[in-house]
């Protein structure tokens, strides 16, 4: 990888095209927070990749420990 210099969707595009051009495959699933420009790229760059929303960033304050520990049960 390489540093970013924005979240764009420009920005995260370029970052995935570089990426898929040095070999690496669609990935299966990709977790994260609400980075709008990543979601953005990689439906541009690896359309058939599943997005899963990051659970800490999701659940209210003060559950984000028993969402850990739903996730590594799921995991």
């Amino acid at each position: 990888m390489a540093d970013g210099e924005r979240e764009s969707t420009d920005s995260w595009a370029e970052r995935l095209r570089d990426l898929r051009r040095r070999g690496m495959q669609a990935p299966v699933v990709a977790v994260g927070d609400g980075a709008l420009g990543l979601w953005a790229a990689l439906r541009d760059v690896f359309p058939a990749t599943r997005h899963q929303r990051d659970w800490v960033h999701s659940v209210p304050r003060g559950r984000a420990r028993s969402a850990g520990e739903e996730v590594r049960l799921v995991a």
